[in-house]
Protein backbone atom coordinates (compact mmCIF):
# COMPACT_ATOMS: atom_id res chain seq x y z
CA UNK A 1 0.00 0.00 0.00
CA UNK A 2 2.77 1.98 0.62
CA UNK A 3 5.20 3.53 -2.08
CA UNK A 4 8.94 5.29 -1.04
CA UNK A 5 7.65 5.53 2.63
CA UNK A 6 3.95 7.48 1.43
CA UNK A 7 0.84 6.39 1.66
CA UNK A 8 -0.57 5.30 -2.12
CA UNK A 9 -3.30 6.86 -3.84
CA UNK A 10 -6.55 4.59 -3.65
CA UNK A 11 -7.58 5.85 -7.14
CA UNK A 12 -4.85 5.64 -9.16
CA UNK A 13 -1.82 4.35 -6.92
CA UNK A 14 0.31 7.44 -7.17
CA UNK A 15 1.93 8.74 -3.56
CA UNK A 16 0.20 11.27 -1.51
CA UNK A 17 1.05 14.36 -0.02
CA UNK A 18 0.12 14.80 3.55
CA UNK A 19 -2.03 18.20 3.80
CA UNK A 20 -3.05 20.26 6.93
CA UNK A 21 -6.26 22.11 6.40
CA UNK A 22 -6.59 25.49 9.24
CA UNK A 23 -10.48 26.49 9.34
CA UNK A 24 -9.90 30.25 11.38
CA UNK A 25 -13.08 32.20 12.32
CA UNK A 26 -13.48 35.98 13.10
CA UNK A 27 -14.21 36.73 16.12
CA UNK A 28 -15.88 40.37 17.40
CA UNK A 29 -15.82 40.55 21.24
CA UNK A 30 -17.57 42.88 22.73
CA UNK A 31 -16.74 44.18 26.24
CA UNK A 32 -19.73 45.67 28.45
CA UNK A 33 -18.34 49.00 28.70
CA UNK A 34 -19.07 49.47 24.49
CA UNK A 35 -21.13 52.52 23.74
CA UNK A 36 -24.10 51.56 21.05
CA UNK A 37 -22.74 49.06 19.30
CA UNK A 38 -19.29 50.44 19.21
CA UNK A 39 -16.41 47.66 19.83
CA UNK A 40 -13.15 48.97 21.87
CA UNK A 41 -11.32 45.86 20.41
CA UNK A 42 -10.51 44.95 16.75
CA UNK A 43 -12.03 41.22 15.75
CA UNK A 44 -10.10 38.46 16.80
CA UNK A 45 -9.19 36.04 14.20
CA UNK A 46 -9.55 32.47 16.14
CA UNK A 47 -8.52 29.03 14.78
CA UNK A 48 -11.60 26.72 14.96
CA UNK A 49 -9.87 23.79 13.35
CA UNK A 50 -6.95 21.69 12.26
CA UNK A 51 -7.73 18.76 10.17
CA UNK A 52 -4.75 16.44 8.88
CA UNK A 53 -5.33 14.64 5.31
CA UNK A 54 -3.88 13.28 2.41
CA UNK A 55 -3.80 14.60 -1.56
CA UNK A 56 -2.72 12.91 -4.53
CA UNK A 57 -1.06 15.29 -6.80
CA UNK A 58 -1.46 13.41 -9.92
CA UNK A 59 -5.34 12.42 -9.93
CA UNK A 60 -6.65 15.12 -6.98
CA UNK A 61 -8.11 12.46 -4.95
CA UNK A 62 -7.91 12.41 -1.14
CA UNK A 63 -8.14 11.53 1.81
CA UNK A 64 -10.76 13.90 4.02
CA UNK A 65 -11.23 13.98 7.86
CA UNK A 66 -14.86 13.46 8.91
CA UNK A 67 -14.84 16.91 10.99
CA UNK A 68 -13.53 18.64 7.91
CA UNK A 69 -16.03 16.89 5.44
CA UNK A 70 -18.79 17.70 7.83
CA UNK A 71 -17.92 21.35 8.19
CA UNK A 72 -17.72 21.68 4.44
CA UNK A 73 -21.49 20.10 3.96
CA UNK A 74 -22.42 22.05 6.98
CA UNK A 75 -21.12 25.18 5.04
CA UNK A 76 -22.81 24.16 2.15
CA UNK A 77 -26.52 23.61 3.66
CA UNK A 78 -26.81 25.90 6.67
CA UNK A 79 -27.11 23.33 9.12
CA UNK A 80 -24.83 21.45 11.17
CA UNK A 81 -25.44 17.95 11.66
CA UNK A 82 -22.61 15.38 12.20
CA UNK A 83 -21.15 13.01 9.28
CA UNK A 84 -22.56 9.83 10.78
CA UNK A 85 -26.46 11.36 10.12
CA UNK A 86 -25.56 11.79 6.50
CA UNK A 87 -23.79 8.40 5.50
CA UNK A 88 -26.12 5.50 4.04
CA UNK A 89 -24.58 2.11 4.49
CA UNK A 90 -23.69 0.70 0.61
CA UNK A 91 -23.57 -2.82 -1.03
CA UNK A 92 -20.35 -1.38 -3.36
CA UNK A 93 -16.85 -3.18 -2.55
CA UNK A 94 -14.69 -1.45 -0.42
CA UNK A 95 -10.85 -0.62 -0.75
CA UNK A 96 -8.09 -0.65 1.79
CA UNK A 97 -7.36 2.86 3.94
CA UNK A 98 -4.30 4.16 2.11
CA UNK A 99 -3.43 4.74 5.26
CA UNK A 100 -3.38 2.27 7.58
CA UNK A 101 -4.32 -0.32 4.75
CA UNK A 102 -7.60 -1.55 7.08
CA UNK A 103 -10.63 -2.21 4.83
CA UNK A 104 -12.75 1.04 4.57
CA UNK A 105 -16.39 0.93 4.66
CA UNK A 106 -18.24 2.14 1.60
CA UNK A 107 -21.18 4.69 2.22
CA UNK A 108 -23.52 6.62 -0.12
CA UNK A 109 -23.13 10.14 1.31
CA UNK A 110 -26.37 12.07 -0.90
CA UNK A 111 -25.79 10.39 -4.30
CA UNK A 112 -22.25 9.43 -3.91
CA UNK A 113 -20.58 6.35 -3.01
CA UNK A 114 -17.55 6.86 -0.50
CA UNK A 115 -15.48 4.91 1.43
CA UNK A 116 -14.62 5.97 5.08
CA UNK A 117 -11.91 4.36 7.51
CA UNK A 118 -13.26 4.86 10.75
CA UNK A 119 -9.60 6.17 11.86
CA UNK A 120 -8.35 8.35 9.55
CA UNK A 121 -11.43 9.91 7.20
CA UNK A 122 -13.29 9.57 3.96
CA UNK A 123 -11.66 8.81 0.48
CA UNK A 124 -12.87 11.42 -2.28
CA UNK A 125 -12.34 10.41 -5.69
CA UNK A 126 -11.28 12.80 -7.86
CA UNK A 127 -14.22 15.16 -8.36
CA UNK A 128 -16.27 13.85 -5.75
CA UNK A 129 -15.65 16.07 -2.82
CA UNK A 130 -17.42 18.79 -5.38
CA UNK A 131 -19.74 16.33 -6.19
CA UNK A 132 -20.90 15.21 -2.81
CA UNK A 133 -20.93 19.48 -1.59
CA UNK A 134 -23.39 20.06 -4.54
CA UNK A 135 -25.90 17.66 -4.06
CA UNK A 136 -25.97 18.51 -0.27
CA UNK A 137 -27.19 22.17 -1.51
CA UNK A 138 -29.43 20.69 -3.67
CA UNK A 139 -30.84 18.48 -0.84
CA UNK A 140 -31.46 21.07 1.21
CA UNK A 141 -32.99 22.97 -0.96
CA UNK A 142 -35.45 20.50 -1.76
CA UNK A 143 -35.96 20.09 1.87
CA UNK A 144 -36.68 23.41 2.32
CA UNK A 145 -38.72 23.64 -0.56
CA UNK A 146 -40.79 20.79 0.69
CA UNK A 147 -41.35 22.33 4.13
CA UNK A 148 -42.50 25.52 2.74
CA UNK A 149 -44.89 23.36 0.20
CA UNK A 150 -46.09 21.87 3.80
CA UNK A 151 -46.37 24.88 5.55
CA UNK A 152 -48.31 26.46 3.04
CA UNK A 153 -51.05 23.02 2.67
CA UNK A 154 -51.18 22.84 6.70
CA UNK A 155 -51.80 26.62 6.91
CA UNK A 156 -54.78 26.10 3.80
CA UNK A 157 -56.41 23.06 5.67
CA UNK A 158 -55.84 25.52 9.19
CA UNK A 159 -57.93 28.44 7.34
CA UNK A 160 -60.60 26.22 6.28
CA UNK A 161 -60.60 23.82 9.28
CA UNK A 162 -61.79 27.91 11.53
CA UNK A 163 -63.72 28.43 8.71
CA UNK A 164 -65.44 25.03 9.39
CA UNK A 165 -65.84 25.31 13.06
CA UNK A 166 -66.80 29.23 12.67
CA UNK A 167 -69.85 27.84 10.85
CA UNK A 168 -70.27 24.86 13.17
CA UNK A 169 -70.32 27.36 15.97
CA UNK A 170 -72.73 29.95 14.08
CA UNK A 171 -75.24 26.98 13.01
CA UNK A 172 -75.10 26.03 17.19
CA UNK A 173 -76.01 29.22 18.26
CA UNK A 174 -78.90 29.60 15.14
CA UNK A 175 -80.04 26.06 16.60
CA UNK A 176 -81.55 26.98 19.55
CA UNK A 177 -83.82 29.57 18.02
CA UNK A 178 -84.86 27.80 15.05
CA UNK A 179 -86.16 24.99 17.53
CA UNK A 180 -87.64 27.61 19.04
CA UNK A 181 -89.38 28.94 16.11
CA UNK A 182 -90.70 25.38 14.89
CA UNK A 183 -92.21 25.30 18.18
CA UNK A 184 -93.76 28.09 18.03
CA UNK A 185 -95.07 27.37 14.57
CA UNK A 186 -96.47 24.25 16.04
CA UNK A 187 -98.00 25.17 18.71
CA UNK A 188 -99.86 27.56 16.04
CA UNK A 189 -101.04 25.41 13.98
CA UNK A 190 -102.50 23.37 16.91
CA UNK A 191 -104.33 26.37 18.46
CA UNK A 192 -105.56 27.17 14.95
CA UNK A 193 -106.85 23.48 14.55
CA UNK A 194 -108.53 23.73 18.12
CA UNK A 195 -110.19 26.39 17.41
CA UNK A 196 -111.25 25.45 13.28
CA UNK A 197 -112.57 22.36 15.42
CA UNK A 198 -114.41 24.40 18.15
CA UNK A 199 -116.27 26.07 15.54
Amino acid sequence: MYRDDRPACASCGGGLTRVEIHRDVDLAIAPRSAVAGRLSQPARRVRFGTWRGWACEQCGGELVADDHLATLIDAATLEVRGLDRRLRDATAPSRRCPCCAATMRAHVLYDTVVDRCVQHGVWLDPGERDRVVASARLDALARAHRGAKTGAVVASVGAGASVGLSAVANVAMIAPMMVAAGALALALAASARKRALQR
